[in-house]
């Protein structure tokens, strides 16, 4: 391996997961000093830690995760659901969907809208604020824009 070659030295922990990675020239990398705690491999190429973990003495890609909703579990070396993950995404979603109908919940909106369309819109925010209330993250029923109570101003889904 010569100076000029690009490599990497990558410092994992008992799991897998890539704590630290240096890439850059093999002398750089060999001047690391290894953390506490922490296993030490010389790799004959450059990683991106959070797109890779080790195995075996093999850095290995993770590849996409297959749902927005799941982490990479370094102990079993998979993609797993993540709760806690999960119940934030809908709730960044819920929340951007209550911000972009907010128009219809000020002072004017039941003169604006009338009565029909302001109750409908009323009951479609309350269903997203209850969104959270169902068991599943992965299941959801969200709830739908009836096109004709909103026939003005239509969210975006």
């Amino acid at each position: 391996m010569s100076d000029g070659e690009t490599v990497s030295v990558i410092f994992h922990d008992e799991q897998g997961k890539i704590r630290q990675c240096v890439v850059g020239s093999a002398s750089l990398c060999e001047v690391q000093e290894t953390p506490e705690g922490l296993t030490r491999l010389k790799w004959h190429k450059p990683v991106i830690a959070f797109e890779a973990y080790v195995k075996d003495g093999e850095v290995l890609p993770m590849g996409e995760a297959p749902h927005p909703m799941m982490r990479f579990d370094y102990g079993q070396k998979c993609w797993v659901k993540d709760e806690v993950l999960a119940w934030s995404v809908v709730r960044r979603e819920r929340n951007q969907k209550l911000s972009a109908s907010d128009w219809t919940d000020t002072l004017s909106a039941r003169t604006r809208l009338g009565e029909a369309r302001f109750t409908a819109w009323q009951a479609y925010r309350q269903a997203l604020r209850d969104i959270t209330l169902q068991e599943d993250p992965y299941q959801l029923i969200w709830p739908e824009v009836d096109t004709q109570a909103f026939s003005k101003g239509a969210l975006s889904n």
